[in-house]
């Protein structure tokens, strides 16, 4: 077989250097060109390893490749190898020396296995979205304050004085309205007390910012030394209505029910309530504020009790927080009770202070 072969490549080989297939014991096979060939080698050029003698006792196989052939030949997994290791291909001089083995592929095996190309990089993954940003919380409303005094002092026939104070808390915000006041009054002649009177009122209005309705609850604490009652309560309940609502200027209406109870009298009465609110900023120095309400019994509407509290305010410059205040509070109750007077009148002209 080796003499035909060797007669085979003198003939064609060398003669035509063409691509051949040539084809190892162990199965490897590849694509060369045949440039020579003795009793021992058949020399050939590879297209990564240059000139190689591969001795003839390792070669299977020597052909001529197809005209359509393609430049290399797929490589099946190399066989594995013999214990006794691979027959080692010696170059003649002058040659390059071939590895142990080739593989199909015209590869070495310390070049290593064909590598499959790396993966495309995968895309980066999607920040997540930023969490929305928390709402900011509301800014506390703050309370604002106002402290007031009026005092007159006479002496002529008889020495007499009078003594106003008054305080109020009350703050304004979108949802809501507070009021806390209270105004105490005593009046002195030559050493008799005349007048011991506090009244304490305190109102809580709901607001909608999306309506003209409102909803409020109110009370109204009385005590007066020289009244038969001596102590009164009465708390009421209902809804408003916002008639006008400008920077300048508030009119509101309201509605609604209670009860009033006389301590020393002892009665209990249901009450009906119609109040009229209004707030007007005259200019940047004037303002007068106040209410009227009427209270009538709902079992006899003629038995009412009404009240009437207005103040006029003139601040003493625009960023002052005193002002001088007039003022003046009616109560009358149509049914006082024995030794009870119908009208409770109150005038007086001070300074208050805000804050």
């Amino acid at each position: 077989m080796l003499a035909s072969l060797l007669c085979w490549v003198g003939a064609v080989g060398v003669a035509d250097a063409s691509q051949h297939v040539l084809t190892l014991h162990r199965g490897d096979t590849v694509l060369v060109e045949v440039l020579d060939a003795d009793g021992q080698h058949v020399t050939v050029r590879h297209p990564v390893f240059g000139e190689v003698a591969v001795p003839l006792d390792d070669i299977a196989s020597l052909q001529q490749a197809p005209q359509q052939a393609p430049q290399q030949v797929a490589s099946a997994s190399p066989a594995s190898e013999p214990a006794g290791g691979v027959s080692q291909i010696s170059a003649r001089p002058g040659a390059a020396t071939a590895p142990p083995a080739v593989d199909r592929a015209g590869r070495s095996p310390e070049a290593g296995r064909p590598q499959e190309p790396p993966p495309p990089p995968a895309a980066p993954a999607a920040a997540p979205a930023p969490a929305p940003a928390p709402e900011p919380e509301p800014e506390a409303v703050p309370w604002k304050g106002r402290l007031g005094a009026a005092f007159t002092g006479s002496q002529t026939t008889q020495t007499t004085y009078n003594l106003r104070l008054s305080g109020r808390l009350y703050r304004t915000a979108p949802e809501s309205r507070t009021d806390l006041s209270v105004s105490y009054y005593l009046n002195s002649a030559d050493g008799n007390i005349t007048d011991n009177d506090l009244l304490a009122r305190g109102e809580q209005n709901w607001l909608n910012p999306e309506s003209e309705w409102e909803v409020f609850v109110q009370s109204t604490y009385q005590y007066d030394q020289f009244e038969a009652w001596a102590h009164r309560l009465s708390p009421y309940g209902g809804l408003g209505l916002q008639l006008v609502q400008e920077d300048d200027f508030m009119l509101n209406v309201k509605g609604g029910g209670g009860v009033t109870w006389e301590q020393g009298a002892g009665l209990v009465r249901p009450q009906a309530l119609f109040e009229v609110e209004v707030n007007w900023k005259i200019d940047e120095l004037q303002s007068l504020a106040g209410y009227s309400s009427i209270a009538p019994d709902v079992e006899n509407p003629a038995d009412f009790l009404a009240t009437i509290k207005w103040d006029w305010r003139l601040r003493l410059g625009k960023e002052s927080p005193l002002a001088l205040n007039i003022g003046v509070r009616e109560i009358y109750d149509s049914t006082p009770g024995s030794g009870a007077n119908h009208s409770d009148f109150k005038l007086w002209a001070g300074v208050t202070w805000d804050f």
